[in-house]
């Protein structure tokens, strides 16, 4: 910008740009430091027609530490008021594609300024604008509060809406209270806000004891005030608009926009509850529930939120509707906020009421779960009412028992020892022979596969007790193909015959070869232990006492009777006269039994 006559410039250092403020959702000036470019611009207003000079009011070290461009606006702006206008223009895909942009806006900025936008009833599920996106397309103002604008008409609250807007737009009126005011903290409710607004207007003043208003922000907000309310009164026209207006308004295009006539204002609706209801209409999204501890909210989003201090009686109300907020990794915090009645939110936002079926599983201490199954009418994620549901359908029951199982581990299935037997032999066969295809079946991959191969046998069950009736060897053994199940019992059998003629049970487990426990004498003869694995994979033998305790483990049977035994025999032949004790193993008859008398 080129001025005659100017010779001189004075520079801060400092540049007022607009900033996302997250906490309100909303566009605000913010007081930042220029950048290198910016000063070289400013330096160079002086003296364009002649000589001149710019005084810098920062050190040369503050200027080292300066940006050297300023970050474009896109990359840290709200987009909701342009990717409205792309919408008005017809782009609903990638706006990079069908537009030049010196800078494309972010994916994910735009994806969650259109999220914001449906949210509000400005987009139809194809992305394509509404009549109340239409209307919103024309008016100055974030998506936001021209929501709020444009509902507050047909409600005859389009004043308090026009005041709820300049006081959302501009800085807080209320100010921390100096030391000496002890206990006299920041006040979170919104309407207090309004209260002292509505003061100012009508006594010209705010009463004396109000310590903590900020006068100056307060008249700003007046100010800003009278401009919005032009927006409700009349159809607005692209005539200038105030700095805080203009903050908000960024990418918007003035224009005449479709304000539903006013109508009368809702019956018995208090001045608190109006300030709620226009809330909820800009921030449909911090509608929020009272749970548990009296400063715990549910929003409907579905974050968590406490109040901050200074909630104050807003703890008591059970829905309120959050102005400012402020994140972060754990719960929010909820700074401005009024309360709202149920009521008030089912009759005047009708269209975001939603029913749901919910069948879910419910731990019980105790009781060890169940399934339950509600009709719940909800807004958002914030249930509202709650009614008991009387045909669930089979999927759903199914999916909440399996989701039970999930809690409480596979092992809270009817296992016994058959079953983890199956489980072990096939672990087994799938550790020898990597390659021949068997299946995991181990807790754990159980567990992560429970709808593939535990759902069909779920039929009737709702409750962990139920879980009793299970056939879970016939679940498990339905893993298995005919062909699988004959090579199971022939190459990881349960018993192997033992030379006395008795059959004997054969323990297995996960990467160790299968043991057999069996007396000693039973084995006379045998110089090789059995093998299973067709013949891969040699058995641990654990060669009992006549009492059943353990004298050897071994492999190598031959090996045994050659140099172990005859201490044993030494040792054990005095202990347990009654049983078989030859000199030679190997020629003694294999028994079971104990000598004839």
């Amino acid at each position: 910008l080129t001025i005659e006559g100017v010779r001189a410039v004075v520079d801060s250092g400092w540049a007022r740009v607009p900033r996302f403020d997250p906490r309100t959702g909303l566009t605000r000036l913010a007081t930042v430091r220029v950048s290198k470019a910016g000063a070289a611009q400013r330096a160079g207003r002086a003296g364009r027609l002649g000589p001149g000079v710019a005084w810098r009011l920062w050190t040369e070290a503050t200027h080292r530490g300066l940006l050297a461009q300023p970050t474009p606006e896109i990359r840290a702006a709200d987009l909701a008021a342009l990717a409205l206008q792309l919408a008005r223009w017809g782009v609903r895909g990638d706006p990079a594609e069908a537009l030049c942009w010196l800078d494309p806006p972010p994916a994910a900025a735009l994806a969650q300024a259109r999220a914001l936008l449906a949210d509000l009833g400005a987009l139809d599920a194809g992305g394509r604008l509404t009549d109340v996106g239409q209307a919103l397309s024309r008016l100055p103002l974030h998506p936001r509060l021209g929501r709020m604008v444009v509902g507050a008409g047909p409600l005859g609250l389009g004043d308090l809406a026009a005041d709820v807007a300049a006081l959302l737009g501009e800085r807080d009126v209320l100010r921390d209270a100096p030391m000496s005011l002890r206990g006299a903290l920041r006040s979170c409710d919104f309407t207090e806000r309004v209260d002292a607004l509505r003061e100012l207007r009508a006594r010209g003043r705010v009463h004396a004891g109000a310590g903590v208003i900020d006068r100056p922000a307060l008249a700003r907000v007046q100010r800003a005030a009278k401009q919005y309310r032009t927006f409700v009164a009349r159809p607005p026209a692209p005539a200038p608009v105030s700095a805080s207006a203009s903050a908000v308004a960024a990418a918007a295009v003035p224009a005449a926009a479709a304000v539903p006539a006013a109508t009368a204002a809702p019956a018995a609706l208090s001045s608190d509850e109006a300030v709620g209801l226009l809330l909820a209409m800009a921030y449909p999204d911090r509608v929020a529930r009272r749970r548990g501890s009296e400063d715990r909210f549910l929003l409907a989003n579905g974050r968590g939120a406490r109040l901050a201090r200074g909630g104050g009686d807003l703890a008591r109300h059970s829905l309120i509707v959050a102005a400012s907020l402020e994140g972060g990794t754990g719960e929010a915090v909820i700074h401005l906020a009024a309360p709202i009645g149920e009521q008030t939110l089912r009759k005047q936002l009708t269209s975001r009421l939603t029913v749901r079926d919910e069948v879910r599983w419910e731990p019980r201490e105790g009781q060890g779960g169940a399934v339950v199954a509600w009709r719940e009418e909800c807004f958002g994620e914030i249930v509202l009412a709650r009614r008991p549901l009387s045909a669930p359908s089979d999927l759903a029951l199914r999916a909440a028992i399996l989701d039970g199982v999930r809690q409480l581990g596979v092992g809270a299935l009817p296992w016994e020892d058959a079953t983890r037997e199956w489980q072990a032999r096939v672990g087994a066969l799938r550790g020898w022979l990597p390659d021949d295809g068997w299946p995991d079946v181990s807790d754990e991959r159980l567990a992560a596969t429970l709808d593939a191969w535990l759902a069909p046998w779920l039929h009737g069950v709702t409750r962990r007790e139920h879980l009793a009736r299970l056939d879970l060897a016939a679940a498990l053994d339905a893993l298995l193909d005919p062909r699988a199940r004959r090579r199971l019992a022939e190459g990881a059998p349960t018993h192997v015959r033992v030379p006395s003629g008795a059959s004997r049970r054969l323990a297995y487990a996960p990467g160790r070869p299968p043991v057999l426990a069996v007396k000693l004498q039973e084995m006379f003869g045998l110089a090789d232990g059995p093998r299973v694995a067709w013949g891969r994979v040699p058995v641990t033998l654990e060669l009992l006492s006549p009492a059943g305790r353990p004298l050897q483990v071994t492999q190598d049977l031959r090996s045994f009777w050659a140099h172990t035994y005859p201490e044993i025999r030494k040792e054990l032949r005095g202990r347990y006269p009654r049983h078989p004790w030859p000199e030679d193993p190997w020629t003694a008859p294999p028994t079971a039994r104990t000598k004839r008398r």
